[in-house]
Formats: C-alpha cells, structure tokens, sequence
C-alpha cells in the first residue's frame, strides 16, 4: 500500500497497480471504514486506490489529527522525510498543535541520522515519560553525550524499573530502523 498527499486536503491510497480480488476487498473495507469519519469530506475509490479528501480543520478538535497520523506512519514505514512534510502541515494547521507532534518530529529525525535535532524536539517534553526518556538517552548517545545518556536512561528506569529492551513494541517495516533505535538505547546503558 502507497500512501501519499494529493494536496493539502488529500490523499491518495494505492493498494496496487491492477486490481485483484484481494486488492478489491482491501478498498471495500477502507471505503467502508472511513465513511462517515468526522472530517472525511469525499471518497473516490478508483480501480486499486481510494482518494481520501478531509477537512484540515478536523485537525483542531480532539482526536482528529490526521497529519500527525500520517506522519508517526509514515516514519514506521521507512520514510522519515516524507512524515517529517505531514508533521509540518499539521503544525502549520494547527499551531497549537498537541505535544506529542514534538515526539513524532524527533522518531521521524532519530530515524535520518539528524540526532541533535531529535534529541532538542523530545526536550520539549513538559511531562516526560518513560519511554521519551528511553528516546532521548538514545539521542544523546549516538552524539556520543554519555553523560547525558546515561543520565536520561536512569530517568527511565526511576520511572519503570522493570523496562527492558526486549519488552518494546517496535513496529517498524524495515529492521535497520528498529536496530538503530535499539543501538541507541544500549549506547545509552538500557539492558535487553
């Protein structure tokens, strides 16, 4: 599946380039599922892709936020950049955006190498949890900051004494993104 911004106001979700049984029965079911969404204005489905046109202002209410969305899985597929592109729309939608745009900003940074940048989007915390703190001890030492490291990962663990590398939910596509993040964390003293 293929999901790209057909505009500010849409996207475009490519199950293939022929249509198929499975791939009918795959658009059937999004069709079916986002209808009657708050803010999905219009549903195109056209042979194996579904063209979603939203109302950017759905951003604003509680729950609805669609750039962010697309950004957090865009970066779990592999494509950091192009999530780091939706997260900017959703700012720009939504200035006072939700804090966890911050969270979703650094993932897509971590993931392009851009340490330093992620490391300052997670600083921007106001209430740090475990799992930002596991985050950030990874930044700080891939910048070869130990100190720092070490010290956000003892945050994590006052905060979780029974964190583990082993327990984490890390559904990315590709296992390089994973092992980088899990690198991270075991630079910074996290056990699995």
């Amino acid at each position: 599946m293929t999901i790209r911004p057909a505009s500010d106001r849409a996207l475009l979700i490519s199950f293939g380039e022929e249509i198929s049984a499975d791939v009918h029965r795959q658009v059937f079911q999004l069709t079916h599922a986002l209808e009657g969404v708050p803010g999905i204005l219009n549903l195109h489905p056209a042979f194996a892709s579904v063209l979603v046109e939203f109302d950017p202002r759905a951003v604003v209410q509680p729950h609805r936020h669609p750039h962010e969305q697309m950004g957090m899985l865009l970066t779990m597929r592999g494509r950091p950049l192009e999530a780091l592109t939706w997260l900017a729309r959703g700012i720009r939608i939504d200035p006072l955006h939700p804090h966890w745009y911050q969270f979703d900003r650094a993932l897509a940074l971590y993931m392009m190498g851009d340490y330093k940048p992620a490391a300052e989007a997670l600083e921007l915390a106001t209430r740090p949890k475990p799992w930002i703190r596991t985050r950030l001890a990874a930044c700080y030492a891939q910048l070869g900051r130990m100190e720092e490291a070490k010290a956000a990962a003892a945050q994590a663990l006052r905060l979780n004494p029974g964190f583990r590398l082993g327990t984490l939910s890390l559904s990315y596509r590709f296992d390089v993104d994973r092992e980088r993040v899990l690198d991270g964390m075991r630079k910074a003293g996290l056990a699995d």
